[in-house]
């Protein structure tokens, strides 16, 4: 994959499951198992007010976003981009296009949750997601330590576009 073209960002469908498979395996630490299968997502797919959000360039996949919305919240399941396009802007982009959904179906207030030592808090910081809890020793990792799980929320104010 190149640094090279325009980010064209799109609604994928359980169609383009195949092309999110190698970012997924490439963008999450194996030490850790966040990545999910196919076959989760496509039971993530199936679900009521789930779906997934593509960031291409080139005609090919550089990252993705999976959400389920529930009423006035969503959960921002996994968001990955390619390692090789990562620190371009691509997460951010895929964000918007996040936002954007979510406040298109009426969600006031976005969810994630992430290992507290995962380097991607820098990036949800600055999207304005805040921690607002914790669950000790949730995650295990293949060498049997733990780490915490944070979990983050982003409230969406009224009448304002997402800038960042």
């Amino acid at each position: 994959m190149s640094s090279l073209g325009a980010i064209v960002v799109r609604e994928g469908t359980r169609e383009d499951l195949p092309d999110i498979m190698p970012i997924m395996a490439a963008a999450f630490h194996p030490d850790f198992g966040e990545a999910w299968s196919e076959a989760q997502c496509i039971g993530a797919m199936a679900l009521p007010g789930c779906w997934m959000i593509l960031a291409e360039q080139e005609g090919q996949c550089a990252g993705f976003a999976i959400i389920r919305s529930v009423l006035e919240e969503a959960e921002l399941l996994l968001i990955a981009v390619h390692p090789a396009l990562q620190h371009q802007s691509i997460g951010q982009i895929l964000f918007r296009a996040v936002d954007s959904k979510c406040r298109a179906v009426g969600v006031m207030t976005i969810h994630v949750e992430m290992r507290a030592d995962n380097p991607a808090m820098s990036f949800y910081t600055a999207l304005g997601f805040q921690i607002v809890g914790e669950r000790r020793n949730y995650y295990r990792r293949k060498d049997g330590k733990t780490a915490s799980a944070l979990t983050l929320c982003r409230i969406l104010p009224k009448n304002s576009v997402y800038s960042g």
